[in-house]
């Protein structure tokens, strides 16, 4: 009697295992979805229908216009990027030209992204509501892919932090990761904000301490009558400790016949700590024959020597500040000129408490050398609520500040405050007790001027309230 095999089929040949036989197909299967979808998506990026349906799937972007691939070619009417705490980036006008993917050089498991071209006629940066947490220095700052930008412009950039004024004609060269992924670079930076030109370059490492270096130099587009002048600044250190030198240098034009003034000159050295709670360290400023309407429209006619320096010592200690300028060049105000021969100040604030500003104490001699017009002391404050201001005249002669004024003498007190800038209505008090001559016409007559007012100003309209006025010559 034959038997058969308790395990195996007649002729004792063993049964392979299902599993066995299918583990070639599942490897083979694995294998081949990364490479299906990395197909996939490599055909996306080289045809417009696929470009676009990526763009359609990235979260917070919205993209209007589209045209192109997104390797190669590619342009859109309006791009806009969701931003942290709902700020918006919007884009209007962006194009690029040339974009192509490589290996990195450094790591054969990065990506390089070389753009020949990025451009945009109009950036607008909303930035959303500040965190209420501090902000801490980044450990790192290292992507996990290379950019290259040979050359970026924006026609016009529009931020919070630039005012009403926008930057315009920016042009730059950008490498993130450069240097086998160790630093972020910008190089061949040129713009334009207002009558300023500027250029300069930065470079930024990614690893800590992220050490900084950066330059930035402006001159100013049309040269005033009065001299023509150029700046420059350097920033040196690491993103959480930078140190800022900055200087002015002004060479006065001369006059048709005349002599050529002074060359005139503002050096600054500053500490700048911007994750901190009060950002700015020690500062130190020196001025030489500076004249301001050379470099601001519209201002006066001035030769400001002196210095001015900030020290800081922790956040709950008051920062202070002193200032002592002298004015070559004073004179009365409708002449074009500033009426102040010298000024004195003494600041403090504490750095954890910003909005707070204690004026300890100023005192201004007033008119020019040739022509004293008195003198003014007093001290302040600025905080939450509102600002104070308490001074002192002392022989105050307003003819010679400005040849319109009445000819008197006048001293005594005054006091000033105010409501804050953003109160829903604002006040605006004054106080004041001043005695002296009048000499307008004929002999010398003595006056006296008492004032008690107060002016308001919201939303049901304007409101002036007179509670003592008294005035008297003779």
């Amino acid at each position: 009697m034959s038997s058969v095999a308790a395990n195996g089929p007649p002729g004792g040949t063993p049964t392979r295992p299902p599993s066995r036989r299918r583990w070639p197909a599942l490897l083979a299967l694995v294998l081949l979805l990364p490479a299906l979808a990395a197909a996939a998506l490599w055909w996306c990026l080289q045809h417009e229908a696929g470009s676009a349906w990526l763009l359609t799937q990235v979260p917070g972007l919205r993209v209007v216009g589209a045209k192109g691939t997104l390797v190669g070619d590619f342009a859109a009417g309006r791009v806009e990027l969701a931003l942290p705490r709902g700020g918006v980036l919007a884009i209007d006008g962006l194009q690029w030209q040339g974009l192509r993917l490589e290996r990195s050089r450094h790591s054969a498991w990065q990506l390089r992204v070389l753009v020949e071209r990025l451009a945009a006629a109009r950036v607008d940066v909303q930035a959303g509501t500040p965190s209420p947490e501090p902000l801490l220095a980044p450990e790192s700052l290292a992507l996990p892919f290379e950019l290259q930008v040979g050359s970026l412009q924006v026609a016009r950039l529009q931020a919070a932090a630039l005012g009403e004024t926008p930057l315009h004609e920016l042009q730059a060269a950008v490498q993130l990761g450069a240097e086998d992924g160790t630093a972020h670079r910008v190089d061949g930076l040129s713009l334009a904000w207002g009558r300023l030109r500027g250029s300069g370059a930065a470079r930024i490492g990614t690893r800590a301490p992220l050490p900084l270096q950066a330059r930035l130099e402006l001159t100013q587009e049309g040269a005033t009558a009065r001299a023509q002048w150029s700046a420059s600044a350097q920033a040196a250190g690491t993103l959480a400790a930078l140190d800022l030198q900055a200087t002015l240098r002004a060479e006065p034009l001369a006059a048709p016949g005349g002599r050529r003034a002074p060359a005139q000159s503002l050096d600054l050295k500053a500490q700048i700590r911007p994750f901190a709670a009060w950002p700015l360290g020690d500062l130190d400023a020196r001025a030489q024959a500076l004249d301001l309407s050379a470099l601001l429209d519209g201002a006066p006619l001035t030769a400001l020597s002196g210095e001015a320096r900030m020290q800081s010592r922790a956040a709950d200690q008051p920062a202070e500040v002193r200032a002592r300028v002298e004015n070559d060049a004073a004179g009365r105000w409708n002449e074009g000129r500033l009426p102040v021969q010298r000024l004195q100040v003494e600041l403090a604030a504490r750095p954890d408490d910003p909005t707070t500003l204690d004026l300890r104490a100023f005192d201004a001699a007033l008119g020019s050398a040739g022509q004293p017009a008195g003198r003014l002391q007093g001290q302040g404050r600025w905080a939450r609520d509102g600002w104070t201001l308490q001074a002192t005249l002392d022989a105050l002669q307003p003819q010679r500040l400005d040849a319109r004024a009445a000819a008197m003498q006048l001293g005594g007190p005054l006091r000033l405050a105010g409501s804050a800038p953003g109160a829903a209505r604002q006040t605006l008090s004054l106080q004041a007790e001043l005695l002296g001559q009048l000499a307008a016409r004929g002999p010398a007559r003595d006056v006296r001027l008492k004032l008690d007012a107060e002016a308001q100003r919201g939303a049901d309209g304007d409101r002036i309230e007179l509670r003592e006025a008294l005035a008297g010559a003779g």
